[in-house]
Parts: structure tokens; sequence; C-alpha cells
């Protein structure tokens, strides 16, 4: 799903340099012949439809690097278990192995992180994208979605503090990956240690510098054991075992009476292991690729060219007339020719309303190219408002919006536009079309500035197209 959601964002992206009715000409001809009316659904069968094999390179990149890291992680995860399990297992025979200390290494130390990837998820939902970022930071592993970004060609990486889905699902997928170290690092450890066990006389006691009693140790074990402890009622240690487990470091020995009984405690520490080590992992796997895949769905309608594309799917497929001539005069009385594109026609029979902002066209030629017109100005917000509420329905869906490519995006602009979309529920889209000098299609240069600066506004339901060629 996260190939074809790049691949159709790419796909897209590129494909503004074809005219824009020659765009709605070839989509609303596809979206005819699937009835849908789940977004995702109709953007997918639309892709089937156009996509060729060479338009599936940049999401199968994506992929394979999102393979190619899980993997690398899973191996990686996998040695340093098995390397930190044989290493903590190691005693010369005269002490036991510390069960403490070794629970603590193979277990509390990678407790923390989990409860830091919890924390992060909370302070997200709260909506604290930013501290939740931060806490990651913490981890030390924001560097892998860097890694990601640049093995597969995305920016996904640079969204990860940011609350929309690809936000989100840079979220996600740093906590896939992670979890596919934490899988490989016990599956290694329990692999260690089992056959340990097999081939060596393993022997466990407990040791510590704080005055625990013997009684303690058993809650704390019987505690950890609660999950398992009617299933399996010999990894489940006894007062008796925990006794004779205790040693001191200056005892000369434990005696062979109590040494016998050491290796009992393998039972409870393969079950730890496994129900408090490797179990929450494969759970937190689990609820992060199903985040992850929630986040690409989402992620796959958050872009301006695929609401853009929603839109000409179901645009009335009309065929306008011949491109016309308007005759015009200039400040000089002069007459002067002003030809009308088929498609200035086409957006005039799509759209609720066109607006011109600052004056990117004089009255009369927005009213040769685009009929009715409403001009708005960036220092009378109010008489703006007055003019909308009074000529555009509440139930508007597409408004066109008129600028001066020539002149770069400003604030007040913005600002506007997400006023638009707080008045009409977010509902509306917002069609940003800079208009040149002369001829009206504006230079390409000038197009990417606009498109640039609408894609920071973070707003899926405005893009930018452009008069093109009839």
């Amino acid at each position: 799903m996260l190939a074809q959601a790049i691949a159709i964002h790419a796909w897209l992206e590129a494909d503004q340099k074809t005219p824009h009715n020659q765009r709605v000409r070839r989509d609303r001809a596809v979206g005819q012949q699937f009835s849908s009316h789940n977004l995702r659904s109709r953007v997918l069968l639309w892709w089937q439809t156009v996509a060729d094999e060479q338009a599936q390179t940049q999401g199968v990149r994506v992929e394979r690097a999102r393979r190619i890291i899980s993997m690398v992680l899973a191996i990686a995860g996998f040695v340093i278990g098995t390397s930190v399990c044989t290493a903590a297992l190691a005693y010369e025979g005269r002490y036991p192995v510390n069960l403490l200390a070794f629970l603590g290494v193979m277990l509390g130390i990678p407790l923390c992180f989990f409860l830091l990837s919890l924390l992060t998820s909370v302070l997200r939902q709260l909506g604290i994208e930013g501290l939740s970022a931060f806490v990651s930071d913490l981890r030390l592993n924001r560097w892998l979605m860097g890694v990601w970004d640049k093995l597969g060609g995305t920016g996904l990486g640079r969204n990860f503090a940011r609350s929309n889905a690809s936000g989100r699902l840079a979220y996600w997928q740093l906590h896939v990956f992670s979890q596919h170290f934490a899988i490989g690092f016990y599956i290694g450890a329990l692999m260690a240690f089992v056959l340990l066990v097999a081939v060596t006389d393993l022997a466990f006691g407990w040791s510590t510098t704080l005055e625990l009693t013997a009684q303690t140790v058993f809650t704390w074990a019987n505690a950890l054991a609660l999950p398992w402890a009617s299933l399996w009622p010999a990894a489940a240690p006894d007062l008796a075992l925990v006794e004779v487990s205790q040693y001191f470091r200056l005892e000369s020995e434990l005696g062979y009476a109590n040494a016998e009984h050491l290796g009992d405690w393998w039972p409870f520490v393969v079950m730890c292991l496994a129900v408090w080590g490797l179990a929450p992992r494969l759970l937190w796997l689990c609820l992060a690729l199903w985040q992850v895949r929630r986040a690409t769905s989402q992620f796959l309608l958050e872009h301006s060219e695929v609401t853009a594309l929603l839109d000409r799917l179901d645009t009335p497929l009309l065929e306008p007339a011949q491109d016309r001539t308007y005759a015009d005069q200039d400040q000089l009385g002069e007459k002067k020719e002003l030809a009308v594109t088929t498609t200035a026609t086409f957006m005039r029979d799509q759209v609720d309303a066109v607006l011109i902002w600052n004056s990117a066209l004089p009255p009369s030629e927005a009213q040769a190219l685009f009929g009715t017109t409403l001009q708005l100005n960036s220092w009378d917000p109010a008489a703006n408002e007055q003019v909308i509420a009074e000529n555009i329905p509440k139930n508007a869906t597409k408004l066109l919006v008129l600028v001066k490519g020539w002149e770069p995006p400003v604030f007040e602009f913005s600002d506007f536009l997400l006023s638009l979309f707080e008045r009409y529920d977010e509902l509306v889209s917002l069609v940003v079309m800079p208009i040149g000098v002369t001829p009206f299609e504006p230079a390409a240069a000038d197009v990417q500035v606009w498109s640039s600066a609408m894609a920071k506004l973070n707003e899926p339901r405005i893009y930018v197209t452009t008069l093109g060629e009839g």
C-alpha cells in the first residue's frame, strides 16, 4: 500500500505538466468505469488503469528500503541478543549466575526503552507531537528515519513531529523498525539460553547489596510468574528455592546440597524472557503495523494532487466549445484579441465560484475567460467576507482562486485560504491558479514557487493548477 501511495504521488506531481483539460478528459473517462464511493478505492482503481511498470519504480524503492532496514535490524538484534545472553550467563563455576543481574540486563534495561515508547505514544495521542519527538530522540533511534529517507528517496522522516498522516506514518514506522530489532534480540537470547541449558550445567542464585529478604524476592518472582503459573507450575519458584539460592560474595562455597537445586530456575527464566521480553514486542509490532496501515491509507489521500485527481474523477464530462476570441479595448482605446482557452472553459464549468485575488486579472478579461467572478483584496478582509457570504453558497465544494503568478505568495493569502476552510468545514477544494501577464500562462518557475508555498500549508484540499494549453 505504501509503495502505491508513493508511486501515485510521484506520478501525479510529474503529471502536472499535462494540460488541465487533457487531465480532466482522461481521468473523468476512467472515473466513469467504476462506481465505488470510497475515496481510497477510487484512487487505487484509477491507478490500476493508468499505471505502468516504470511508474511503480519509486514505490518499489521505498518498500525495498523498508524491508532491508527491517531485516538488518532483526539480524542485528538476534546477534546482539545472543551475545548479551551468552555473556550474562558466563560464570566461573564458584558462584552461580546472579538471577537479579541477569533479569536486570535482559528485561530491566529494555523495559525502560519500551516504557519510553509507551510514553511517546501517549504524548502523541494528547497532541504533544513536539515533546513526543524529543522523547523519541532520547531513545537514539530517530536516525533510522533518515536512513529510510536516504535509501528510499522519501521525505517522510522530516514529518516525524507532525500530526498529519505522513507524520503518523513516520512515527509508527519507527516503532516497527524498533520492534524488529527487539524481537530479534529476544529470539536470539531465548535460543542462546535454551542451548546453554541443554549443553552446560547452569546454576542460578541471587545476591544484592540491598536488604532484600527471601520472602520479598519470592513475592516479586511469583508476581512475574503469575501469567504462566497455572499452566507450568515448575516455572513458578517456591519459597524454598528462593531461600537456598541466596548467596554472598565472601561466602567460600554454597555446598552441594544447595547447588543441586540452583538449576531449577531455568524454566522461570525462559518464561520471563518469552512473556515479559518477547511477547510485549510482538504485540507492539502488531499495533505499530496496524497503525502504519491506517496512516498509509490516510497518507495516500493527504496530498493536494490526489485531491485534484478526485475532483477530476467526478467532473461532469462536458465538451467545451472551441476556443473563442473576444475583442477588448486597452487603456489607449485600441482593440486587442483575447483568446479563451478550453482549460478556462473547463474550470468555469467545474467550480462553484471564481475568486480574483488582488486584481490578478482585469475585470473584462476575467469576464471573458471565466464568466462571473468575485474581486477580493488583501487589504480589506471585512469586505472579502461580505462578498463571499453574499455570493458563495454554504454547500460549495470547489472554489477557484486566481492569483498573480509573478508575485510571491504572502501570509495574508495563506490566512485567507485557511479561513475558507473554517467557513466551509474543511470540505471544500481550493484551486489556486497563478496567472501570467501575457500570455496568461505563468512561467514554470513561478508555478513551482506557488506549488511549494501551498504545500507548506499542509492542507491536501489546496492544490495549484494553471490554464495550460488548450
